[in-house]
């Protein structure tokens, strides 16, 4: 593709890839940038987004579970049903692949990032949680060298994220390490990340980490970049950024094209 040819990108190795449609929709790769000392797990996006976010799989389940048991943790945290299925799809690749980077002790001090668009984004929310975890119930073994070969530098960053899980999630993950780690990107007046909306038989929906909004003030020639303030603990958005705008305006081509790409 085009994007890929530039110049930074294109000194990314490809160290896997994955594509799967059962039982849900999961692409990406997992790359290396020796020059940033960086890993990469990214996750591409749909442009069946709205569907996904209308469909009967815009339930709440339990998750994470608990290390060993079948149950959640905290039996509290919920996250969207259809998300998780695309995550689990890939979630078995991704973890043998990175657990066959912590084993090249080359790669001591470089540090990890899950990125995402839409879907993608859903999905990199989850793997960056459940990696910051351990991986808890997915087995017994020891996960001690994922964070041996990335101590602190585990990082999330979205672009148009739809919420993720319920209130209960986004304490889970403010309880890591890593909080300070994540932030989500949302362009002008994207609709995605304003969905899903709380509904009484579906659970309340919120999101995660510090919004970055976008704002085109010429085009997508010219942007303001709002540092969003930390959402407080009822799990409300900065109604100076993007939850403040006149939903009139919402739409998909913003998030379709995010500025530079």
């Amino acid at each position: 593709c085009t994007n890929c040819q530039v110049e930074d990108i294109a000194e990314t190795e490809l160290n896997n890839t994955w594509s799967t449609l059962i039982p849900a929709f999961s692409r990406g790769y997992v790359g290396i940038h020796h020059k940033r000392k960086q890993v990469v797990v990214a996750f591409r996006g749909t442009t069946h987004i709205m569907d996904a976010l209308s469909d009967a799989q815009i339930i709440q389940v339990p998750w994470p579970p608990s290390d060993g048991d079948k149950g959640a943790m905290g039996d509290t945290s919920r996250v969207h049903w259809g998300f998780l299925l695309a995550y689990h799809a890939a979630q078995t690749q991704i973890r043998s692949t990175l657990e066959a980077i912590a084993k090249d002790t080359h790669l001591k001090d470089y540090s990890l990032h899950f990125v995402g668009h839409s879907l993608g984004a859903a999905q990199a929310t989850l793997a960056f949680v459940d990696y910051s975890l351990g991986y808890p119930g997915h087995s017994k073994r020891d996960t001690s060298a994922y964070h041996h070969v990335f101590p602190q530098s585990c990082n999330l960053i979205t672009f148009g994220s739809p919420r993720v899980g319920n209130l209960q999630f986004v304490h889970l993950l403010n309880s890591l390490p890593t909080r300070e780690n994540v932030l989500r990107v949302v362009h002008e007046s994207d609709i995605v990340p304003h969905f899903p909306r709380s509904m009484l038989l579906l659970g309340k929906y919120s999101h995660v980490g510090r919004e970055i909004w976008v704002r085109d003030t010429a085009g997508e020639a010219a942007s303001e970049i709002i540092i969003c303030s930390q959402q407080v603990d009822n799990g409300d958005e900065d109604p100076q950024c993007s939850t403040g705008t006149n939903p009139l305006k919402w739409n998909i081509f913003d998030h379709l094209v995010y500025p530079g790409i």
